[in-house]
């Protein structure tokens, strides 16, 4: 069966699909930012300091492992007991704006519709070995609402969870004893790990 598929990029939205677009933009722009204060709160606890067990290697790109990771720590480790419950509900939302993230950023828009109501369909691909197989879907505006208050809601709670762990009273319950060399020793590796991210780092260039 010949699949049919606009591969080319939409430059010109219609009025009618206009507050869809708008719509969600504002959701990915809410997604950014909920994603950037899950990363901080992981990045937070990614420290040798604390006595939570051995430090993983940090999931960088897989939203799903970082969301593991957040589940592992702040929903069930003993030592963030006062978090599990508030951390429980954001694992649900965490799990349930994802789904809802790829179906809108890893689908290939096809078409808007005037309606009523005005909607966007889409089209996804997904690969079983060499069987291509496609998914249909219709965007709407209420959907888009409701991602983005569900995103909105996470990064409330993420903020609420923040305050909690980030008082100076909680980070001392995280630390464990350390001898004055493995003081010293943490902090030499600090130390080097900042002198190679300032070596790393290119600013852009700027023209005038």
């Amino acid at each position: 069966m010949a699949l049919e598929i606009k591969l080319l990029p939409i430059r010109v939205v219609p009025s009618y699909g206009e507050p869809i677009v708008s719509a969600l933009g504002l959701a990915t722009i809410n997604w950014g930012k909920m994603e950037q204060h899950l990363e901080i709160l992981l990045q937070y606890l990614n420290d040798e300091r604390f006595d939570i067990g051995p430090v993983p290697k940090f999931p960088d790109t897989s939203f799903r492992l970082k969301s593991d990771l957040f589940k592992k720590w702040y929903a069930r480790h003993p030592k963030l007991a006062a978090c599990h419950e508030l951390a429980g509900g954001i694992c649900i939302g965490l799990k349930k704006a994802n789904k809802d993230r790829v179906l809108l950023t890893h689908s290939n828009a096809q078409s808007f519709s005037e309606g009523p109501p005005p909607t966007m369909a889409v089209k996804v691909l997904k690969f079983h070995g060499r069987e291509l197989r496609p998914y249909n879907a219709l965007v709407t505006i209420p959907a888009l609402e409701r991602f983005n208050t569900l995103l909105c809601d996470l990064s409330d709670d993420l903020t609420k969870l923040s305050m909690i762990v980030m008082s100076a009273e909680f980070r001392q319950s995280l630390g464990r004893d350390l001898s004055r060399t493995q003081r010293a020793s943490l902090l030499a590796r600090h130390i080097l790990r900042r002198l190679r991210r300032r070596v790393a780092y290119l600013p852009f260039k700027t023209s005038r």
